[in-house]
Protein backbone atom coordinates (compact mmCIF):
# COMPACT_ATOMS: atom_id res chain seq x y z
CA UNK A 1 0.00 0.00 0.00
CA UNK A 2 2.90 2.47 1.18
CA UNK A 3 4.62 2.97 -2.18
CA UNK A 4 1.15 3.51 -3.64
CA UNK A 5 0.16 6.72 -1.53
CA UNK A 6 -0.94 9.78 -3.22
CA UNK A 7 -1.54 8.30 -6.80
CA UNK A 8 -4.95 10.04 -6.57
CA UNK A 9 -2.89 12.85 -7.39
CA UNK A 10 -0.83 11.85 -10.22
CA UNK A 11 -0.68 13.12 -13.79
CA UNK A 12 -0.04 9.52 -14.50
CA UNK A 13 -0.40 7.11 -11.57
CA UNK A 14 0.06 4.06 -13.81
CA UNK A 15 3.58 5.05 -14.57
CA UNK A 16 4.15 5.76 -10.77
CA UNK A 17 2.72 2.18 -9.77
CA UNK A 18 0.99 -0.58 -12.41
CA UNK A 19 -1.00 -2.20 -10.04
CA UNK A 20 -2.45 1.42 -8.46
CA UNK A 21 -6.39 1.37 -8.60
CA UNK A 22 -9.10 3.27 -7.12
CA UNK A 23 -10.70 2.20 -4.18
CA UNK A 24 -14.22 2.47 -3.47
CA UNK A 25 -15.48 3.80 -0.61
CA UNK A 26 -17.24 0.81 0.49
CA UNK A 27 -13.81 -0.42 0.12
CA UNK A 28 -12.10 1.79 2.51
CA UNK A 29 -15.18 1.57 4.95
CA UNK A 30 -14.60 -2.47 5.04
CA UNK A 31 -10.74 -1.71 5.49
CA UNK A 32 -11.76 0.55 8.68
CA UNK A 33 -14.03 -1.85 10.15
CA UNK A 34 -11.27 -4.86 10.09
CA UNK A 35 -8.86 -2.46 11.27
CA UNK A 36 -10.99 -1.53 14.22
CA UNK A 37 -12.14 -5.15 14.89
CA UNK A 38 -8.52 -6.04 14.79
CA UNK A 39 -7.60 -3.79 17.92
CA UNK A 40 -10.24 -5.11 19.76
CA UNK A 41 -8.52 -8.37 19.36
CA UNK A 42 -5.66 -6.35 20.46
CA UNK A 43 -7.39 -5.05 23.39
CA UNK A 44 -8.40 -8.00 24.72
CA UNK A 45 -5.79 -10.21 24.68
CA UNK A 46 -2.81 -7.56 25.18
CA UNK A 47 -3.41 -7.81 29.36
CA UNK A 48 -2.79 -11.95 28.98
CA UNK A 49 0.04 -11.76 26.93
CA UNK A 50 1.63 -9.17 29.24
CA UNK A 51 1.38 -10.74 31.95
CA UNK A 52 2.18 -14.13 29.97
CA UNK A 53 5.33 -12.41 28.62
CA UNK A 54 6.82 -11.86 32.19
CA UNK A 55 6.92 -15.32 33.36
CA UNK A 56 10.12 -17.28 33.40
CA UNK A 57 11.61 -18.61 32.01
CA UNK A 58 12.70 -16.38 29.06
CA UNK A 59 12.16 -18.43 25.80
CA UNK A 60 8.84 -20.66 26.43
CA UNK A 61 5.99 -21.55 24.59
CA UNK A 62 2.45 -22.78 26.07
CA UNK A 63 -1.28 -23.04 24.72
CA UNK A 64 -3.63 -21.06 26.70
CA UNK A 65 -7.16 -19.79 26.40
CA UNK A 66 -7.83 -17.37 23.76
CA UNK A 67 -9.70 -14.09 25.54
CA UNK A 68 -11.19 -13.43 22.24
CA UNK A 69 -12.88 -15.97 21.37
CA UNK A 70 -12.09 -18.72 24.09
CA UNK A 71 -10.13 -21.17 21.89
CA UNK A 72 -6.76 -22.07 21.83
CA UNK A 73 -3.83 -19.77 21.89
CA UNK A 74 -0.41 -20.56 21.15
CA UNK A 75 2.40 -18.48 22.51
CA UNK A 76 6.04 -18.73 21.86
CA UNK A 77 8.47 -16.43 23.35
CA UNK A 78 11.93 -15.69 21.79
CA UNK A 79 15.20 -16.52 24.10
CA UNK A 80 17.46 -14.10 22.13
CA UNK A 81 15.33 -11.11 22.97
CA UNK A 82 11.85 -11.84 24.55
CA UNK A 83 9.54 -10.91 21.62
CA UNK A 84 6.13 -12.95 21.61
CA UNK A 85 4.70 -14.68 18.89
CA UNK A 86 0.47 -15.61 19.00
CA UNK A 87 -1.42 -17.37 16.98
CA UNK A 88 -5.02 -18.53 17.97
CA UNK A 89 -6.27 -21.47 15.59
CA UNK A 90 -9.73 -20.11 15.63
CA UNK A 91 -9.90 -18.24 12.40
CA UNK A 92 -9.50 -14.68 11.48
CA UNK A 93 -8.40 -14.32 15.82
CA UNK A 94 -5.39 -13.39 17.02
CA UNK A 95 -2.36 -13.42 15.22
CA UNK A 96 0.71 -11.73 15.48
CA UNK A 97 4.83 -11.60 16.10
CA UNK A 98 6.36 -8.56 17.57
Amino acid sequence: MTPCIGGHTCKDVLALCPQWERRSLEHAEARADAIERSMKRMELSDPLISEWRKKKPIGKSEVVECPVCKGRLHLSQSSYNGHVRACCESKDCINFME
